[in-house]
């Protein structure tokens, strides 16, 4: 808040006015600032014409019309900073003056109340998220003009500003300010009335675009762990993790993690221990405990994240930490940087003071770590079903082997990307660490030791966990036995279509129209009778891409369908592509033209699409161990080098698919069976394949 300063002269300076010093003993004790006529209307009714300003016992406020007296002190500033710092909630301000004053002796505060960024409700103050403050025209027209070309800086560097550090690209944008006393001041109130900056902090100011927001939770399967030699089924049930305040009863398939107890300082700062469970590792955040929210920001008229100032004890970084007080949560960067290389079990011991939270690291609670085992993410699910867990799980015992203390949840990743050639998900690795028994935690390093049958127990936990989850509870080897059958079912349909009746049928669209590419007629396959020039074979995909009959006799097709190529067609097949992961490129369902290539495709395979098999391919669109993606070695090699541990991508066009990721040895290399084509109809599945 700025003053008005009066004129002073040198050879007439201002001197106390008598009439005056009823007044000043008037408000000598007031906690409150005043205006002309609440202080001078006696002395007005008798007709003296006199302003506090000509006293100098009185200083004015600008632009408020109210006064204090000059050995006063003012304390906007600093309620409003223990507003913003959550150690004060609002209520009787003469009180917390007075808390002032003995935190500085000899000083006495008062209070104005027209100060715009305060709002008071029911006898209770809070900041104002967009006060109204009257500003210089000038200036007002000169900041409003500016606005776009300021904003479009500010997105592109992308961090907090200080007021000061908005006008210092005021200033490098070549934007002239009128000049006037305390700039800064101005700019501040001229921010505070926009919408397209958010206050994340006190005078730190970000595109309200920019301020982020926390993911809803996602739910997890949970799996009851059992024994290496216990064969009986494991339950499996989807749930969702909620942080929640008190003691409350839970929804069906919710797990509730009720507050910790906090402990609350003399000096309005509190502390508490938070273990670090399944969701918080997945979710990058910790919650805020109930007895802790009365820290938060109090404001009117927004309820946007902030941020707050963060300190980890253990390294000493500091960094800016956002809260999301709708949720309860703290979020960011900063706490990503330290939670994502975490496991689930560790303690966290956190202090809110009122200049920053600080975070220390503690123990391993074994006894939670071991229940969190049992959560699992279904996305990282799926990447151990495409045939890289057991891949993940040799390499994590290999890795481990050789380090006799054992290695951390960070330093195990980094070692396991460099042995694989890729970066897995933190969530698959932790899948492989909960799910294979020979795998165990202590004093934060994770080892390995022998267990019998390790390797079928994990698969078992992983196949069991993915056919389950979502479902009712699968006791019993009976209920498991069909439960997979039904997934079976839905993976392979063909291998329970019933047989197909041969008749000749126009491949196109259900409606009739043809596509860009017209139809394909097929012609039935008949034992012993040729097919007409121009025609190649229609096989399933499956015996396409299957391996070579030992005595080299080539399958029988399911007909024939007409192609315009020329010249000989003797390498050239027909299949149906399931799925979107090649979309756009080649739509679900369509049926596609490939040249098989005895040995192989010939020359260079890169960035060309193939119709690939491996053993560790374990494709859902196929229900089978071979694929049809864009290939991709990532290792080079030379013609002559040997091809033992080369990293090759089967990369899909759709990016909401996954690539395939393969380290093939020489005596397991990539088969690939042909090359794509082109597409003969583009007609999408309809839920049933054509009959022919």
């Amino acid at each position: 808040m700025r003053y008005v300063r009066p004129r002073e002269f040198r050879h007439n300076p201002r001197q106390p006015i008598a009439a005056l010093d009823a007044v000043v003993q008037g408000f000598e004790k007031s906690r409150f600032t005043f205006d002309e006529a609440a202080a001078l209307g006696e002395v007005w009714k008798f007709g003296e014409d006199i302003r506090l300003r000509e006293d100098p016992r009185f200083w004015e406020l600008e632009r408020l019309g109210h006064f204090h007296l000059s050995h006063h002190r003012l304390a906007n500033d600093p309620l409003a900073t223990r507003l913003w710092q959550g150690v004060w909630d609002g209520r009787d301000v003469a009180r917390e003056m007075a808390t002032l004053d003995a935190a500085s002796p000899g000083e006495f505060h008062v209070f104005c109340s027209r100060d715009p960024r305060f709002v008071e409700k029911k006898d209770q103050l809070f900041l104002a998220v967009h006060p109204h403050v009257e500003l210089p025209p000038s200036i007002q027209a000169a900041l409003d003009a500016a606005v776009q070309t300021l904003l479009q800086r500010h997105r592109e560097i992308g961090t907090p500003f200080t007021t000061l550090q908005v006008r210092e690209n005021l200033d490098l944008l070549g934007i002239v300010i009128p000049a006037v006393e305390d700039l800064l001041d101005t700019i501040d109130s001229w921010l505070r009335q926009r919408t397209e900056w958010t206050e994340v902090a006190r005078s730190l100011w970000l595109p309200s675009e920019l301020v982020p927001a926390l993911e809803p939770p996602k739910p997890f399967r949970v799996l009851q762990v059992l024994g290496a030699d216990d064969t009986s089924a494991p339950d499996v049930k989807e749930v969702e993790i909620q942080d929640v305040a008190g003691e409350a009863e839970a929804p069906q398939n919710v797990v509730l993690l009720p507050d910790p107890p906090v402990e609350r300082h003399p000096d309005s700062s509190v502390s508490w221990t938070h273990v670090l469970r399944t969701i918080h590792l997945h979710g990058l955040y910790l919650p805020v405990p109930t007895a802790a929210r009365f820290r938060y920001p109090r404001f009117v008229g927004g309820a946007g994240n902030v941020v707050v100032h963060g300190v980890v004890h253990d390294s000493g970084r500091e960094g800016l930490v956002w809260l999301d007080r709708e949720h309860h949560r703290f979020f960011g960067d900063f706490l990503r940087e330290m939670l994502e290389w975490e496991d689930a079990g560790r303690k966290l011991h956190l202090h809110w003071r009122p200049e920053a939270v600080v975070v220390r690291r503690g123990e391993i609670d074994q006894a939670v770590h071991e229940e969190e085992c049992r959560h699992l993410d279904p996305k990282a699910l799926h990447e151990l079903r495409l045939g890289r867990g057991e891949s993940y799980r040799q390499t994590l015992r290999s890795i481990l082997d050789t380090y006799a203390t054992g290695l951390d949840f960070r330093s195990l990743c980094d070692e396991l990307a460099s042995r694989q050639g890729h970066r897995p998900s933190r969530a698959t690795i932790r899948a492989v660490l909960s799910q294979s028994p020979g795998f165990f935690l202590e004093d934060g390093h994770w080892h390995w030791r022998d267990v019998p049958d390790s390797a079928r127990v994990f698969r078992r936990r992983v196949i069991l966990s993915t056919v389950a989850g979502g479902k009712e509870s699968t006791s019993g080897l009976a209920a498991v036995a069909r439960a997979v059958g039904q997934e079976v079912r839905e993976l392979v349909p063909e291998a329970f279509r019933e047989p197909r009746a041969y008749a000749t049928e126009q491949i196109g669209p259900a409606s009739g129209r043809a596509t860009a590419r017209g139809t394909a007629a097929i012609i039935p396959f008949t034992r012993g009778r040729r097919p007409p020039r121009g025609y190649v074979p229609v096989y399933s995909l499956t015996i396409a891409a299957g391996p070579p009959s030992e005595g080299g006799e080539t399958p029988e097709p399911e007909g024939w369908v007409k192609t315009s190529r020329k010249g000989s067609l003797s390498a050239y097949f027909a299949a149906y592509v399931k799925g979107h992961s090649m979309e756009p490129l080649i739509p679900d369902g369509a049926l596609c033209l490939f040249h098989r290539q005895i040995g192989g495709v010939a020359g260079s395979r890169q960035d060309r699409i193939v119709l690939a098999r491996h053993r560790m391919i374990d494709d859902p669109e196929t229900g089978g161990s071979f694929t049809v993606k864009r290939y991709r070695r990532i290792t080079p090699v030379a013609d002559e080098q040997d091809r033992d541990g080369v990293t090759i991508h089967l990369v899909p066009e759709n990016p909401e698919s996954e690539a395939i990721v393969i380290v093939t040895t020489p005596e397991d290399p990539v088969a690939i069976v042909a090359e794509f084509v082109d597409i003969l109809s583009q007609e999408p599945a309809t839920g049933t394949e054509p009959t022919y």
